[in-house]
């Protein structure tokens, strides 16, 4: 079966009960191994100066009407992204790069 990576790149979130947050969808990959170095090493400045303090990968299976089988949360700490867990916010959310 065939996966792509796609990372999207997420402004602050705001609100819990109905959470707001501005989003762009960065680019993809086929292999998770090179998603997450361009993540960790910020390619193309994703991380645009503070713009986009988190970022997400979803992993999804060839096909149409796609739902990510797994999702990687990233927050920029110290200097580059850093893995961390979904947002709390974001709990009840899906789809954030496509859908």
């Amino acid at each position: 079966m065939k996966h792509i990576f796609i990372i999207t790149a997420l402004k602050t979130i705001y609100g819990y009960t109905n959470p707001t947050f501005g989003r762009r969808t960065i680019g993809w990959y086929s292999d998770y191994a090179n998603a997450i170095h361009a993540v960790v090493h910020n390619y193309g400045d994703m991380y645009e100066e503070g713009y986009y303090p988190f970022c997400v990968i979803e992993k999804f299976a060839e096909g149409i009407w796609a739902i990510a089988m797994k999702e990687y949360w990233f927050q920029w700490k110290e200097g580059r992204y850093q893995p961390i867990d979904k947002p709390e916010a974001l709990k009840q959310t899906c789809g954030f790069g496509m859908g």
